[in-house]
């Protein structure tokens, strides 16, 4: 049931089943005196209908009163108010965290500083150091270099192996890795040989020298073996170190000098890869990288810094905001609930008064019905000797008592309160305080 549905005059009719309740008594009573039971019963159906109703309207009121009796518009006030207090100390725990973490990258960055400038005067280094942005390019360069070496000398040693050109490969793929080793070593040989100091710089020298003598044995070996291969592939390996003894630069075949030029191209270009991946000076690069990287890092991480900090900002704005939008939420609501609860009384006034008539309304049909019947069955005129049963509901208690008024008015000053005075200076204090967040204290 509805809370204010109308019990309508045709509606009691039939669940009273009045007018076969009136034609039954008249075929009964064999009487033309109307004694008004028919509208006693509905008289009881309507009152009790009533009586339901009006529970229904007082729990409807109360669910209403429900913002006004509690304590959440003061709690939502006393939010708004100490936002100050309670959102600014993890504000500040967040930004001593940023803090914390930038001032480490930042001792990183003055410590490579450091450690570079400490460098270079020590080493007596003006300018700064050279090396390529990217050095893994090099495993590539290695890679196409070792693969490029290996099937050119495939095709020249391919006689030396029973596996054809496959055995060949196999064996340039050895000679070609050893090249690049070697081309290593010489790289950081001449590195060292321009070292601000006599010892290691002459340690450089002597281990380039060496190498440089290794890598041409290696060649004329690898020249002498290919042509050692046209006479005897069996005693290659003998006859070539024999010839290597006897007479080193003299090789015999065209072949074996292109084997020698590969070999010798190959570790001069690689070497020159592995020199230039690198500042010349030993260690200079490295130690550059690593104050560019401490650098770098910091640069991101401020940049990274001063994004969040702004984002904090931005969030204790936006939440001092919001609580005030609740607030602003719970005040409508406030307002809402008491035209609600004052509409609910009027529409309740008019039910009572439509009911009232809807009962009249049915009184007068079973008045004419039974009018009509003894007219028609007994052929009487019908006597209404007995008055209608008038109907009387329960004074209707209102629904806004006087403490409920009081309380709606003490909230409402409340809010207004609020409003006019402390909101203003809360929000300008908030402001201030939004915009001392920062991270420009002190060398951050």
């Amino acid at each position: 049931m509805n809370t204010f549905d109308i019990l309508t005059s045709e509606a009691l009719l039939e669940s009273t089943n009045a007018n076969r309740e009136i034609t039954t008594a008249i075929h009964n009573q064999n009487s033309e005196n109307y004694d008004g039971l028919i509208e006693l019963q509905c008289k009881t159906k309507v009152i009790e209908h009533e009586r339901q109703a009006r529970k229904a309207l007082y729990a409807q009121a109360a669910t209403y009163k429900k913002l006004n009796n509690s304590s959440k518009i003061q709690d939502s006030i006393d939010e708004v108010r100490q936002m100050e207090t309670t959102a600014l100390p993890e504000m500040d725990m967040k930004l001593g965290a940023i803090k914390t973490d930038l001032q480490s990258a930042l001792n990183s960055k003055n410590k490579q500083i450091a450690e570079l400038n400490k460098f270079r005067e020590e080493h007596k280094l003006t300018c700064a150091a050279i090396y390529p942005g990217n050095q893994s390019k090099l495993i590539g360069v290695l890679v196409f270099m070792c693969v490029l070496e290996a099937v050119l000398n495939a095709f020249f040693l391919s006689t030396a192996s029973e596996f054809g050109l496959a055995g060949g490969f196999a064996m340039a793929v050895g000679i070609s890795a050893l090249n690049i080793l070697f081309a290593f070593f010489m790289s950081t040989s001449l590195r060292n040989a321009q070292y601000n100091g006599s010892k290691r710089s002459m340690l450089g020298f002597t281990f380039a020298t060496l190498i440089f003598i290794a890598v041409s044995t290696l060649a004329l070996f690898i020249g002498h073996y290919r042509a050692a291969l046209d006479e005897n592939v069996e005693l290659a390996s003998f006859q070539a170190v024999k010839n290597m003894a006897d007479s080193p630069f003299v090789i015999s075949t065209f072949d074996s000098w292109i084997l020698v030029s590969i070999t010798f191209a190959i570790f001069i270009l690689v070497t020159w890869k592995f020199f230039k991946n690198d500042d010349p000076y030993p260690g200079y690069g490295e130690i550059s990288r690593k104050a560019d990287e401490a650098n770098t890092k910091y640069s991101r991480y401020k940049t990274k810094a001063d994004a969040l900090v702004k984002e904090m900002r931005v969030e204790l704005i936006q939440k001092f905001e919001q609580k005030y939008e609740e607030l602003n939420q719970l005040s409508h609501g406030l307002e809402q609930d008491e035209e609600s609860i004052e509409q609910l009384e009027r529409d309740y006034q008019s039910f009572l008064s439509q009911q009232a008539l809807e009962y009249e309304a049915y009184c007068e049909l079973c008045r004419q019905r039974f009018s009509h019947d003894v007219n028609q069955i007994l052929d009487k005129t019908a006597v209404f000797a007995k008055e209608k049963e008038s109907i009387q509901f329960q004074e209707l208690i209102p629904l806004l008592k006087s403490e409920d008024i009081e309380r709606f008015k003490e909230i409402k000053s409340q809010i207004r309160g609020f409003r006019e005075t402390d909101f203003s200076q809360v929000r300008a204090s908030i402001i201030a305080s939004v915009n001392k967040i920062s991270l420009s204290e002190g060398a951050i």
